[in-house]
């Protein structure tokens, strides 16, 4: 039960205030997803490259992988 004693919204108020608002909350949204990646990237896991070379079976050394 809402008391409007100066005057009531319009459609126009509305849609603006729906921007607004979905403004507001959509900047909330990429704050928090940014600083998620942030924190990602400085306390991920790091992905481990693939090795360059192996080591021989039958000599033990170690050969440039091509």
């Amino acid at each position: 039960m809402a008391i409007h004693l100066l005057y009531e919204d319009t459609s126009d108020e509305k849609f603006l205030t729906a921007v607004v608002n979905f403004l507001i909350m959509a900047l909330i949204v990429f704050c928090i997803v940014k600083a998620m990646n942030a924190a990602g990237e400085r306390f991920g896991h790091k992905e481990e490259k693939a090795p360059d070379t192996k080591e021989c079976p039958y000599c033990k050394s170690k050969i440039a992988i091509a």
